[in-house]
């Protein structure tokens, strides 16, 4: 017989696991079943919470979550009720968000074994799920009922990207047809043009851990490389933070810009190392000419020494980081966000990169400022990050200090 503590306790995990979306469907008595394939798991502080082949559900405590996004890494704090590797229940999906316990922290777990036999057991929640992730796919547009093979007007068809796809076929199409991209079409904001560049599937991004600077290592594919778009028309390059439409003003000075901006490159097919920068550069280089924001130019810097960072060239990622440093300096004593958010960042970002450059007195500078800002509330995670970089900077002091 069920005591009334393991009763709401039950309740309890029953609550947690209907507010996850692939289990929301499910009804109440298949989800207490459900509950008892759990394992109850203690997390000590800074070990990772993502098995492979395991759905967590975060019981006690509060994890820090690093996930890829369109626009970079981005780091967020998860309480109770947070719930990570959900696709690992469907398949052999390993996951691109690092999560680690920022405390000691008490986990609920679920192999994807345990819930294919709770599948077998429940015909009702198979065609629950079924209908779940039929209604997921309509939603994010993707057409399953329907395959043809691709045409392109001859028009649109981007420039050969070299000898590599062979038989005159673009880079970007083999890419595609092997599975590790997909083509995205964008509209150029400077000529109108439409064009296709490639995009890394999500299912091959596989972020291995990020740096303090949030700089990502990636197991395969690196889509950094292929954040900026090159326009084949008039080579205007851009990403998703750069504006989507130009003033007058600005369309008058890259149309004497861009002749000397563009690039004798061909940026449509599978890039490298210097196609990746070579994009970046060329985006940096649209941007001043219109005027851009220091804070987008020092992002754009930021991520050129991280391109060099995980090739192993600290040469150029140091002088990158320099002018990513110099911008950011600008873009805090002229840009005043009214995000108190983005502005921590900000700050965070000017402290450790100046201790990656050897500027501690300057970096415990920038830090003190986030740890005394009257609106640090409102980014805990990096609250949490500036005091692991202050406490690096004390450790290096004490090293430094003569031994009385």
């Amino acid at each position: 017989m069920t005591s009334s503590r393991e009763q709401k306790e039950l309740n309890h995990v029953v609550d947690l696991l209907k507010k996850t979306p692939l289990l929301s469907r499910f009804s109440p008595e298949a989800l207490a079943d459900l509950a008892r394939y759990l394992e109850a798991e203690r997390v000590p502080q800074g070990n990772p919470l993502i098995q492979t082949g395991k759905m967590t559900i975060v019981l006690q405590g509060r994890v820090g979550i690093n996930r890829p996004t369109p626009k970079g890494p981005v780091y967020e704090s998860g309480g109770p009720g947070t719930v990570v590797g959900v696709l690992a229940l469907l398949g052999n999906n390993s996951s691109s968000t690092a999560v680690r316990a920022e405390e000691e922290t008490i986990v609920l777990t679920l192999s994807r074994s345990d819930f294919i036999a709770f599948l077998r057991e429940h015909v009702q929640e198979n065609a629950s799920l079924l209908n779940y992730l039929a209604y997921r796919l309509d939603q994010a547009g993707v057409i399953l009922d329907v395959t043809a093979p691709p045409f392109f007007q001859a028009t649109e068809m981007p420039l050969d990207s070299g000898k590599e796809a062979g038989n005159g076929e673009a880079a970007w199409v083999k890419a595609a047809a092997e599975g590790v991209f997909y083509t995205k079409r964008y509209t150029c904001a400077f000529c109108g043009a439409k064009f296709p560049s490639l995009v890394v599937k999500s299912k091959n991004v596989r972020l291995l851990r990020t740096d303090s600077d949030f700089c990502p290592y990636y197991r395969a594919e690196n889509p950094l490389f292929y954040e900026v778009v090159v326009c084949p028309r008039c080579g205007y390059a851009f990403n998703q933070e750069m504006p989507k439409k130009l003033s007058d003003r600005e369309r008058s000075v890259l149309a004497q810009r861009l002749p000397e901006i563009r690039r004798p490159l061909k940026f449509d097919g599978v890039r490298n190392l210097p196609l990746a920068v070579a994009a970046f550069h060329a985006a940096i280089a649209c941007l001043e000419a219109i005027g851009g924001k220091r804070l987008l130019l020092g992002k754009l810097y930021l991520k050129i020494a991280w391109l060099y960072r995980t090739s192993g060239n600290e040469a150029e990622e140091r002088g990158y980081l320099e002018k990513a440093l110099w911008y950011f300096d600008e873009a805090y004593r002229t840009e005043h966000s009214p995000d108190p958010a983005l502005e921590l960042n900000l700050l965070y970002l000017l402290g450790d990169l100046s201790m990656r450059l050897g500027l501690d007195d300057a970096a415990a500078r920038w830090l003190s400022k986030i740890l005394t800002h009257p609106k640090r509330s409102v980014n805990p995670g990096i609250i949490s990050r500036a005091r692991d970089r202050w406490y690096d900077i004390r450790q290096k002091q004490k090293e430094r200090s003569p031994v009385s």
